[in-house]
């Protein structure tokens, strides 16, 4: 059995690697990133973060396209939900441009083999083309977070956070007056450490915070919501919400943009 010291040993590790992988997300609101855009088909599952629907979810239904962003950069699923805001140079090879206009794309995939600031649009094209992109708020409307849940119960939790601004650092339950951290999946979920005492009770407050440091604190109000953000496909529908990092720039809406089909594009500058 692990003694007390090397179970503190690693929850101080995975709580160093955490800052990290947050502070990263973090820079990706303020530091463009250069890399290359290709295309693997239209997608409309959920991916390697487990966002399905994305039908439902407010922030991918106001984005472009979803994309898959590449392995470095998914930081264990700190990504999954982000917005990016992506433009083509105009340079590369292959049938379907990326544009040079910016669109909204929202990440709801990995792609294993892309290399640091790559993305695999999900959308059918052919070809590699240069790109940038720089991470924005989600137009998440005058929508709340989402709290999903897969296979849970009294003595287990499994609990996504869906239609995020921005990308969620850390998620801890209160019990006995204290709160008590859950631990990130590489699925985009959120499972208990062995701090967490079984049965849950109810009402169970949540924290959730960013990976610029806001929190916000919503709740499973009873037993019967528990079970219904277990058994929706969309999970249940929260009024709290983080506040924006990065404004996306004006762009084409979704309903008049072909990522493929030069048209003509009208730019409203807001001030």
């Amino acid at each position: 059995t692990q003694s007390t010291g090397q179970i503190m040993r690693y929850f101080l590790l995975f709580s160093l690697l955490s800052i990290v992988i947050a502070q990263d997300a973090q820079s990706y609101f303020s530091n463009s990133q250069v890399g290359d855009g290709t295309y693997y088909g239209a997608y409309s599952s959920g991916g390697a973060c487990s966002l399905d629907p994305t039908s439902d979810i407010p922030a991918a239904s106001n984005a472009q396209v979803t994309v898959a962003i590449n392995a470095p950069q998914y930081g264990s699923s700190i990504t999954c939900g982000m917005c990016i805001q992506v433009r083509g140079t105009g340079e590369g090879s292959g049938s379907n441009p990326i544009p040079t206009i910016p669109f909204v794309a929202f990440v709801n995939n990995k792609c294993p083999e892309c290399k640091t600031a790559d993305l695999d649009l999900g959308k059918a094209g052919d070809g590699r083309w240069k790109i940038s992109w720089i991470a924005v708020d989600c137009n998440t409307g005058d929508k709340g977070i989402q709290l999903k849940l897969q296979g849970s119960h009294d003595y287990y939790i499994k609990l996504q956070i869906r239609n995020h601004k921005i990308p969620v650092s850390d998620v801890s339950i209160q019990q006995n007056g204290n709160w008590v951290d859950l631990q990130r999946t590489d699925d985009n979920f959120w499972i208990a450490t062995s701090s967490v005492v079984f049965p849950l009770q109810f009402p169970l407050e949540i924290q959730i915070g960013s990976i610029d440091n806001q929190n916000i604190v919503t709740e499973f109000s009873s037993r019967s919501e528990y079970d219904e953000a277990n058994n929706l496909n969309s999970g249940v529908q929260k009024s709290v919400q983080f506040n924006g990092l990065n404004p996306a720039t004006p762009v084409v809406p979704s309903s008049s943009i072909s990522l493929h089909t030069p048209i003509l594009y009208i730019f409203i500058l807001f001030n």
